[in-house]
């Protein structure tokens, strides 16, 4: 929303301060952080399948201690929580490592 110039002076308009703080996000090219900050997301997501198969939610929810719809919401967005992490690895016998990619072998 714009304000009132005064006497012809220039035009005040809404800020992305003024907006919460929020900038939009640019992508800066093949070399971004975004660029592989999506690819670390796919490794991980593909490990994920890998290791819970055909399992349902509630299924990974009872090995791992976590809430069905918390589980749900993790492999949704690519976004687990470290416990959860720590968890799927205790319960499905493979290693953090392994599931962010980090190593070759389970």
């Amino acid at each position: 929303m714009a304000q009132k110039r005064a006497s012809g002076g220039p035009r005040l308009t809404r800020t992305s301060k003024m907006r919460g703080g929020r900038r939009s996000k640019r992508s800066t090219g093949a070399g971004s952080k975004r660029v592989a900050r999506a690819a670390w997301k796919n490794v991980l997501a593909d490990r994920l399948r890998q290791v819970f198969g055909a399992a349902t939610f509630r299924e990974i929810a009872k090995a791992t201690g976590h809430n069905h719809e918390t589980v749900r919401r993790f492999l949704a967005t690519g976004s687990p929580r470290v416990s959860f992490l720590v968890e799927t690895s205790k319960a499905y016998g493979v290693s953090v490592d392994w599931l962010l990619g980090l190593v070759r072998k389970k």
